[in-house]
């Protein structure tokens, strides 16, 4: 009785995390657009410099809101999220150590070049390019994508293939039975939330960094 009722709780919470982080990848993804056209304009010449500065300042201060926001919304998963791996842990112990785990960050080499992309998807605005062979840490990611951190800092998310691993698919998979489907379930909503959190650190190094510059 209590798997099944922490189940349901599960189902609902992934389900309300699931338009949370379509929300604001759909949000963070318009800023990103609306500065790479800045940048376009401005280099075509068909914006001056001094409007570029002034419309990209004011995404900037958009992408600020938006990440003070999404702030607020990460700190109430995280306390809702402390509560459920207490009861994961009750139910299922191992859980939260497993997901955690394959989700682990190694240094790698880029194996070939690739756009870095705001969010693990192939239509999602670019925030850099890497190259083959730079130096990288990489982090599995949902689908077949991979998180990597530049040596300058940068975060993002590039092909799995682009710095050889294995991305994460689409669901992590936990065995057979109801314990196996409870896993399943609970392991995706810890992902659910480390994806969430990580969306809202990527766009607050944007926000603060070189993600509203000119020369970005």
């Amino acid at each position: 009785q209590l798997l099944m009722a922490v189940g349901g709780d599960l189902r609902n919470e992934n389900a309300q995390l699931d338009r949370t982080q379509i929300a604001f990848d759909q949000l963070v993804n318009c800023r990103m657009n609306a500065a790479n056209q800045i940048r376009r304009d401005v280099r075509a010449g068909r914006m001056s410099r001094d409007q570029g500065m002034a419309l990209m300042s004011y995404q900037r201060q958009l992408m600020q809101r938006d990440v003070a926001l999404a702030q607020q919304i990460n700190q109430k998963i995280g306390t809702r999220g402390s509560e459920f791996d207490t009861a994961i842990e009750t139910i299922a112990p191992g859980t939260k150590q497993a997901a955690t785990a394959r989700r682990a960050p190694t240094p790698t080499t880029a194996r070939v070049s690739a756009p870095i992309r705001i969010r693990p998807d192939a239509g999602a605005a670019e925030i850099g390019q890497l190259s083959a062979r730079d130096q990288v840490t990489v982090t599995p990611a949902q689908g077949n994508f991979a998180m990597v951190e530049t040596s300058s800092g940068l975060r993002g998310y590039v092909p799995a293939s682009a710095v050889g691993v294995r991305g994460l698919g689409t669901e992590p998979s936990a065995g057979r039975g109801q314990d196996g489907e409870f896993r399943q379930l609970a392991a995706s909503n810890i992902a659910r939330r480390d994806n969430f959190s990580e969306s809202v650190q990527n766009a607050d190094r944007l926000a603060q960094g070189q993600g509203f510059e000119l020369a970005g």
